[in-house]
């Protein structure tokens, strides 16, 4: 068994090896094409995304993620991000080496259900190495942190012991329910204090809702009940100890600002984080960056598509603010009247990014759709319809001064396509890097707050070239550098070998 795992892993190096002399792109894998739900455009399935996926997509649809794959660069950070006396912990993909003095800026980027941080970590790794290549800041003057919201299936990727019931003070949720704002259910203490983690297990649960797609449901008892014996703690929970953490001028005595960024249903997330954050200390720090998500959350009763007579929860929670509001609203009611969300909405500083290709409806419930197609659609109707006409705002009928908006030419539902394009460099990197109105040097492609339009995935020395098909595939591949192929290689091993040992 040994000479055979030697010869394998010999055998994934040289594999590796002209990836690193060549710097030539990664070819598809099952693992970096198989993760695309909808591949409804050519550059979906981007054979120089980067993504490492154990086991395929089918293996983690049918049981979840089993292992963390290592990076270079980043650590596996389970212990600094502490949400209560107890030490209950989310685990965060971190940069290995930095100096708190030297950091200026923290950009915090959300996964979406797919739950792939480290992909999220390993996608603003290059976007910042590219970011900063024109000389603007120092790559060591950015932070790059990506959490992960571990799904209950996720067996191995959180610890467990020999039954399978977590052992570890990770944070777990009843699977994609963090994308929802509902409360993690591990870990569990008991009356003592000590760690007394149930043993759940998990059946499937359809739904037409993309936070609920392929979710397991926990078997003898409801998700609200394990909720509440959990640790009572949200992933806005998550993220205000993020910002708590990050803004502490004893630990970090140069950032100037944080981005709360997010993919997807993480974009979801942010969305909501937006509306319920109800500490505005920070509001000068902060940037809001919000890719494709599936849905908003409304603070009127009007939609910009029909309302099926049928459709009577158009409204409530996720999609509104009426019914059942989360946890996380209850724990902070005082403060969170209809008025004052609706002025986070307008005051807050706020970017949205989209695939001109994202046509791919992944909510076709029916309060989805009251809100629009596919992401683009819903994107397009939620900045230029919704924000523009909620009460409250000092320009009525336009977007307030604080959005930004841009579509992403040739990119559909792509993580890795809208954080590496230059609109994603410039939201997440270089705007206002050196203070208020003072940008990084770089690719600065939206000048002016508003609608910008539409950008080029790729570096193009003009936004509005015609030759657009040249210019995207030759710095799509041009990305990713040697000293990223090199990382990339070793990642591969360290996935083997992790693999090997399961």
């Amino acid at each position: 068994m040994f000479g055979l795992r030697t010869a394998t892993l010999v055998a994934a190096i040289l594999l590796a090896l002209p990836l690193v002399v060549l710097s030539a792109p990664f070819e598809p894998t099952v693992h970096n094409l198989e993760r695309r739900v909808n591949a409804n455009s050519n550059t979906s399935n981007q054979p120089n995304d980067p993504g490492i996926f154990p086991g395929g997509k089918e293996s983690f649809k049918s049981q979840g993620w089993r292992v963390l794959p290592p990076l270079q660069g980043a650590k596996i950070d389970n212990t600094t991000f502490t949400v209560d006396d107890q030490g209950s912990a989310i685990t965060t993909y971190i940069d290995e080496n930095y100096d708190p003095q030297k950091i200026k800026r923290v950009v915090i980027q959300i996964h979406g259900q797919y739950r792939d941080a480290w992909n999220q970590w390993m996608y603003l790794n290059l976007s910042r190495s590219d970011a900063a290549s024109s000389g603007g800041f120092s790559p060591d003057e950015v932070l790059a942190v990506a959490p992960m919201f571990f799904a209950l299936v996720d067996v191995g990727a959180y610890p467990v012991d020999s039954r399978n019931v977590s052992n570890t003070k990770s944070l777990v949720w009843d699977n994609n329910g963090w994308g929802d704002i509902k409360d993690a259910i591990y870990p569990v203490y008991d009356k003592q204090g000590k760690l007394a983690n149930p043993a759940y297990t998990a059946g499937p649960k359809k739904s037409k809702s993309s936070s609920n797609k392929n979710k397991r449901r926990i078997q003898g008892v409801s998700s609200k009940e394990a909720q509440q014996d959990g640790p009572k703690v949200s992933s806005l929970d998550i993220l205000d100890t993020y910002l708590n953490y990050f803004s502490d001028t004893k630990r970090f005595p140069n950032v100037n600002k944080i981005v709360v960024s997010g993919f997807s249903m993480g974009a979801q997330t942010v969305n909501r984080y937006v509306a319920l954050r109800t500490d505005t200390s920070l509001d000068k720090k902060l940037y809001y960056v919000m890719s494709s998500p599936a849905s908003f959350m409304y603070v009127t009763d009007d939609r910009p598509e029909n309302i099926p007579s049928n459709c009577t929860d158009f409204n409530d929670y996720k999609y509104g603010l009426k019914g059942t509001m989360p946890a996380y609203f209850q724990r902070h009611l005082d403060q969170n009247d209809v008025t004052t969300i609706r002025n986070r909405y307008l005051n807050r500083a706020q970017f949205y990014m989209v695939g001109v290709d994202d046509d791919a409806i992944t909510d076709s419930s029916c309060e989805g759709m009251t809100q629009g197609g596919g992401h683009l659609n819903r994107m397009n109707n939620w900045v230029n319809k919704a924000l523009p006409s909620i009460p409250g705002n000092p320009t009525p009928g336009k977007l307030p001064d604080t959005v930004f908006f841009g579509r992403i030419k040739y990119v559909s539902h792509d993580a890795f396509g809208i954080i590496t394009s230059p609109l994603g460099q410039q939201f997440l990197f270089l705007q206002e890097f050196n203070g208020q109105g003072q940008n990084a040097k770089g690719r600065i492609v939206m000048e002016h707050s508003g609608d910008g339009g539409t950008f080029l995935p790729s570096d193009a020395p003009d936004q509005g070239s015609s030759n657009e098909n040249n210019h995207r595939s030759s710095a799509v591949a041009s990305s990713i550098s040697r000293p990223s192929l090199m990382a990339l290689a070793f990642t591969a091993v360290m996935v083997y070998i992790a693999h090997s040992s399961l």
